[in-house]
């Protein structure tokens, strides 16, 4: 029998691919040490906008929590970064 085909996720080529651009901010700024507070401020959204987005990246790249999604992130190849 043929071994079963899946399709490759795509953030296993290449790790943010599964993310909007508001995401990956989000991240790199999450990732500098900033609190969802801080970040807020800084991209000019709630709190509560935030909180949501970080529970998206987690839900997508299939983490759950905080330190598992900053693992990730500085295990990744590829990483978003900061344009401002």
């Amino acid at each position: 029998s043929a071994a079963a085909i899946t399709e490759p996720q795509p953030f296993r080529f290449h790790p943010l691919a599964p993310l909007t651009e508001r995401q990956c901010e989000v991240l790199a700024l999450t990732a500098d040490g900033l609190r969802a507070k801080q970040v807020a401020y800084r991209l000019g959204l709630s709190v509560r906008t935030i909180e949501k987005h970080k529970q998206d990246i987690m839900r997508k790249l299939g983490l759950r929590s905080t330190l598992e999604l900053l693992r990730w992130y500085f295990a990744a190849d590829e990483r978003p970064v900061d344009r401002r």
